[in-house]
């Protein structure tokens, strides 16, 4: 803190200063993180911030087809501050089954951990430095990133459901190494 921001400060109330406190701390949190330079060989699209991360090249449409067994349409990207996420679903109108996968600062794991695991999640082995699975949701920590994948699939059991979900994963990880150059 400068000298004058202690000068502002000393004239407030407590009230107001912790008012100003918590302003501050909720324009940090929510300010972007510098973007992350692209990985070495990897381009940024026209129009794409430097850095941004396609959470849909992490998988390709052929392995989500290949996992829930039949087409899929293009995915749907998004960015929602610093999580990146991709929703691949079916051509056929009626159908409800779909592959999300999103990643997100491995900062937060401790805490999405605690709730998957109050919903039912189990540790399982073989996936990163952590991974928990429900039916066919996974959350990995894989180094510094967050990587959830979740396969929905009418009519399947929860078994079949994470035997997909995890060779999905499988495939996902070491591209999510490489282009957070984990």
């Amino acid at each position: 803190m400068h000298v004058e921001d202690t000068a502002i400060m000393c004239g407030m109330s407590w009230t107001s200063r912790i008012a100003l406190a918590a302003a501050t701390l909720l324009v940090a949190a929510c300010s972007p993180l510098p973007a992350l330079p692209p990985a070495s060989g990897q381009t940024v699209p026209s129009g794409a911030t430097a850095g941004a991360i396609d959470a849909c090249a992490m998988l390709n449409r052929g392995e989500v087809a290949a996992a829930l067994g039949e087409p899929v349409d293009e995915p749907i990207s998004e960015q929602e501050l610093v999580d990146y996420g991709c929703t691949y679903t079916p051509g056929a109108a009626a159908s409800a089954n779909m592959v999300s996968l999103e990643l997100s600062p491995g900062s937060t794991f401790a805490q999405r951990k605690r709730f998957f695991i109050a919903q039912g999640g189990m540790p399982i082995d073989g996936l990163g430095e952590a991974a928990y699975a429900k039916g066919g949701a996974i959350l990995v920590l894989q180094q510094t990133t967050i990587v959830y994948l979740v396969l929905l699939h009418d009519g399947w059991s929860d078994r079949r459901r994470f035997a997909a979900a995890q060779v999905l994963m499988g495939q996902a990880l070491p591209r999510v190494r490489q282009v957070r150059n984990l």
